[in-house]
């Protein structure tokens, strides 16, 4: 279910004979001093979120202003942890490579150059990480961003509609299991990415960590939710001109409109050649005009399908049951390849089975769909949950704690369209 992916931790070793990716360079018209923070931070019932607006290199300037020690304390806490980073040395390769392999969009590459830029305007160029013994470059903020290709999550999903919730509106339900790591059980936010008004890019909410500018968990604008799960399968056959799955997913969401979900995600994804395995999970609001929900078996096998298979709800990818209104996905293709054993699927699958006489999926089952398959201990957490009711444009979330998994924490219910509102504050540097 989890795998470290050794083959992209020492792709470095074969860069040299690769293509260098050359990113541009953002360079403020203004001296630091008397840039803008497009950006605020706010509480929502205690759990923390980031608001920023602009245009790339804005929001990322903002993010890295208004987060920059918890940046580098995530950095260097991940480092701490050997396991799973590899530590200091190991990842001093993989972070060169990275920058030189891995073809980050352009906009992300601005946000990213800002984003150095504004931590570095926080922090007064004190940005040395210990673990690393210097300052943060542009390649470190690459490279987190880069983790969910070698390092792979597990993940849980499900959504139900028509005859399987109340009203027939959609209610989906989402875990991100991943590695024990205290720095991540301490650092999680969410994020509100609101571009500027006459971008064509969707503002969405990413349930994330500080300087993770990719797509693990979002709900955009337009009531689309989307949610990055691993596939164990085999890895693209070489290293060039590879997006980084969590940037390919965030270009999705942004393009993801409700009446045209499966079109606008699959067009992305075949565009965009990632290296690992993944289940893409997307639901959207409930119209009466087809199924609101599918799910995107994406590899880097552009001969197959071009690297995409979409998996729809009858039958629920082919474990025999008769169509129903909902859908399940975990960490196993079901349709492009074949299919495989999973106890989380098999709990889900069986539950729903067994509710047939009582269908009506609520917030509050929701929930409990997602305990049953939650994971802590033996070095695995669920590190959050989110419940999304797309039709409300509601967003419930819960984040694990030291001491418990994160469908037993806290739960908070966040007002998507109004944290995506434009209206975000706008201070000078020093502020």
């Amino acid at each position: 279910m989890f795998r470290v992916n050794r083959r992209l931790l020492s792709v470095w070793m074969v860069c040299l004979f690769v293509t260098m990716i050359v990113a541009p360079v953002v360079r403020a018209d203004e001296p630091a001093a008397k840039r803008k923070v497009h950006g605020e931070i706010t509480q929502v019932d205690g759990v923390r979120v980031l608001r920023v607006s602009g245009d790339p290199s804005e929001r990322g300037f903002a993010h890295g202003y208004l987060l920059a020690q918890d940046i580098i304390d995530l950095i260097d806490g991940y480092l701490q942890a050997k396991d799973i980073s590899g530590g200091p040395r190991r990842y001093e390769g993989l972070a060169q490579g990275l920058d030189h392999v891995m073809a980050v969009p352009g906009p992300y590459l601005v946000e990213i150059e800002g984003m150095l830029a504004g931590i570095d305007a926080r922090l007064d160029g004190q940005t040395t990480v210990p673990q690393l013994g210097r300052k943060l470059a542009r390649r470190d903020l690459v490279a987190i961003n880069c983790v969910p290709d070698f390092v792979g999550f597990g993940c849980s999903s499900f959504a139900a509609w028509g005859n399987r919730t109340k009203d027939g509106t959609t209610i989906a339900g989402r875990n991100l299991d991943w590695h024990t790591i205290d720095c991540l059980r301490d650092s999680q936010i969410v994020v509100a990415n609101i571009p500027a008004k006459d971008a064509k890019a969707a503002a969405w909410l990413s349930v994330t960590w500080p300087g993770m500018i990719v797509c693990l968990t979002g709900m955009n604008e337009n009531g689309v939710t989307l949610a990055m799960h691993d596939a164990m399968v085999a890895k693209a056959r070489d290293g060039v001109e590879l997006t980084p799955r969590g940037f390919a997913l965030r270009l999705a969401i942004e393009a993801a409109r409700a009446d045209h979900m499966e079109e606008d995600v699959l067009g992305v994804l075949r565009t965009h050649r990632v290296l690992v395995g993944n289940i893409v999970p997307v639901a959207g609001p409930t119209s009466g005009d087809g199924a609101p929900s599918m799910v995107f078996e994406y590899d880097g096998m552009t001969k197959n399908s071009k690297g995409v298979t979409v998996r729809h709800f009858p039958g629920n990818g082919g474990n025999g049951a008769a169509a129903d209104d909902y859908l399940i996905a975990t960490n196993h293709f079901r349709e492009r390849g074949a299919i495989e054993a999973c106890n989380r699927y098999m709990m889900l699958s069986d539950t729903f089975e067994a509710t047939k006489d009582d269908p009506a999926v609520t917030v509050s089952r929701a929930w409990k769909l997602l305990k049953k398959v939650s994971m802590s201990g033996s070095g695995l957490v669920t590190y959050q949950s989110v419940v999304f009711e797309p039709n409300a444009m509601r967003m419930h979330v819960s984040f694990s704690t030291r001491s418990d998994s994160a469908p037993n924490g806290k739960r908070v219910t966040l007002d998507v369209a109004k944290l995506l509102e434009r209206s975000v504050s706008i201070a000078a540097v020093g502020e």
